[in-house]
């Protein structure tokens, strides 16, 4: 009998031995899972389902609008009125260079600062009457931003995202994050959304155009 009491015993501390490994464990495969979740989704900024790249088209964001501050930088000089619109595209353009490094959310909020910068200048330039070649180029820069942005509205990135935030809040995951350190991901849709524009509006630039001057960042 005592023998018989002594095995129950070890059987219970095993099983409690069991347990108490299970609930340790559970919080690593969790954190392991999301990560593995998370990096897949992230990966999509990159490279979405179809091929696009946010990363590419931010890129292209601000290649875009320093070509219109080359643009501009043609007329500052006549038009001093233009250089408070200047300065903040410039300013806004260095800021989301330098976001590169830093969150998506940071990223996000920089390339749509960036771009409300641009379409106050490309007003500004439209009525100080500009040569029939620069106003060619001031319509086509500002709709190639307008077009790099409603991709980056439309990429597979952001639903992939939301998909995956969406699974930190459900339960056991919403209990147990609390033990990792896997943060969500920020939607390049939010908090701000761009005009549409079909991309047959935008044309093919002349980069040598641009190469004549340049600006200081």
């Amino acid at each position: 009998m005592k023998k018989q009491k002594n095995v129950k015993k070890q059987n219970l501390i095993g099983a409690a031995i069991m347990i108490v490994l299970i609930l340790l464990a559970m919080p690593l495969g969790v954190a392991h899972s999301l990560e593995d979740l998370r990096e897949d989704a992230e990966w999509q900024f990159y490279e979405d389902r179809t091929g696009f790249s946010i990363c590419d088209s931010l890129d292209n964001r601000r290649e875009a609008a320093h070509n219109l501050l080359t643009v501009a930088n043609r007329y500052t000089d006549d038009h001093p009125n233009l250089m408070p619109y200047f300065n903040e595209l410039e300013y806004q353009f260095n800021a989301s260079e330098n976001a590169y490094s830093e969150s998506h959310q940071i990223e996000a909020e920089a390339n749509y600062q960036m771009g409300e910068a641009a379409e106050e200048l490309a007003d500004a330039l439209g009525i100080v009457g500009l040569s029939e070649k620069d106003e060619q180029y001031r319509v086509q820069l500002i709709a190639q931003m307008r077009s790099e942005q409603d991709k980056i509205q439309r990429s597979g990135y952001n639903a992939a995202a939301r998909e995956f935030n969406n699974r930190l809040y459900v339960f056991p995951v919403n209990v147990l994050k609390n033990f990792t350190d896997v943060e969500g991901l920020f939607p390049f849709d939010e908090p701000h959304a761009s005009d549409v524009v079909e991309d047959t509006l935008v044309q093919e630039l002349a980069p040598e155009y641009f190469a004549e001057e340049t600006v200081t960042e």
